[in-house]
């Protein structure tokens, strides 16, 4: 009997670790950080959205998902920006360059001390799940949970606080929307999808061509590197009614966006993400009902093109 392609065997087992009873019980989690970040924002002065609590709470939710410090999680997150840097279409320089290699190289090393510590006292978190999974036999290698642990802490951060930030603009610069949603929070499910796909956080993604193929004529050697724009193909309007709106009651049918990918590619810790945004958002609604941003006419963006999110996201109660 042969084995199966390597990918399908990390798949399998990552599927196993990312299962569904697993990912929900983190719902809880997420709640509950949502509700202390919002407790510590001052009651009658401005604050910022972005570092006081799109930028922080899933920093601490991964904490908890991966029993580390919040103190490390700050450390480790200025060490996955430098790493994101290198993941941008435009060259870096000599110095950006080394600085991401030694970023990458503190991120394996940490995670390694980390997975040697939880082989020696396992307990409930992620890195112990992804030591224990079996899927007929198979298991995962010791360099497969190291990668997979970054993987997880780097998708997990500034994905999702940008996406926090993303949605909060859209629906406060689509006031009927925010309307809506306020009197029907039912539907924030479907609001955080459709934001997504207005103005997702992942804008571009790279791949390349593993043989000869042709995309609309278009024929792709072997070994081709392609650059996908995320954002411009939710909203293409072959997909989409009225792409460039946002719709929060949009056909069910129709508001899929591809913000997670699709397929093999389709991103294992999406259901994670939505627990979070929903989290993030009902709870900013729920809480800070009369929430007024200040700066929606001064926004600043991150310089990036892989990434989309502004630095800053003024607001008050």
């Amino acid at each position: 009997m042969m084995n199966p392609p390597a990918h399908t065997r990390l798949r399998a087992l990552l599927m196993k670790a990312f299962s569904a009873k697993q990912i929900e019980l983190l719902q809880g989690i997420s709640q509950s950080v949502a509700d202390e970040l919002i407790d510590a924002l001052p009651a009658d002065e401005p604050f910022d959205l972005m570092s006081e609590f799109a930028v922080t709470m899933p920093i601490r939710i991964i904490c908890r998902m991966m029993d580390l410090c919040v103190e490390d999680a700050l450390m480790l997150g200025a060490e996955v920006g430098q790493v994101a840097e290198s993941l941008e279409p435009a060259p870096l320089s000599a110095d950006r360059l080394a600085r991401a290699n030694r970023a990458a190289r503190n991120l394996e090393a940490f995670f390694k001390d980390v997975v040697a510590a939880r082989r020696g006292k396992p307990g409930t978190d992620m890195i112990s799940t992804l030591l224990s999974v079996n899927d007929e036999g198979e298991t995962l290698s010791e360099n497969e949970i190291i990668s997979n642990g970054i993987l997880l802490f780097a998708a997990g951060h500034e994905t999702t606080s940008n996406a926090i930030g993303n949605a909060l603009i859209a629906l406060h610069r689509h006031s009927d929307q925010l309307d809506q949603l306020r009197a029907r929070p039912e539907l924030v499910p479907r609001a955080v999808s459709e934001c997504l796909r207005y103005d997702s956080s992942a804008q571009i993604v790279q791949r390349v061509a593993l043989e000869d193929t042709e995309i609309d004529g278009v024929t792709l050697p072997k070994g081709t590197f392609v650059l996908l724009s995320l954002g411009a193909a939710n909203r293409d309007p072959a997909q989409f009614d009225e792409p460039d709106r946002l719709i929060i009651q949009r056909a069910q049918s129709t508001s899929r966006s591809i913000m997670f990918g699709a397929g093999f590619r389709y991103c294992l810790g999406a259901r994670l993400a939505m627990l979070e945004l929903e989290s993030a958002l009902g709870t900013i609604l729920r809480r800070i009902p009369k929430l007024c941003l200040t700066n929606l006419e001064s926004l600043q963006w991150h310089p990036r093109n892989t990434l989309r999110g502004v630095i800053s996201l003024r607001g008050i109660r």
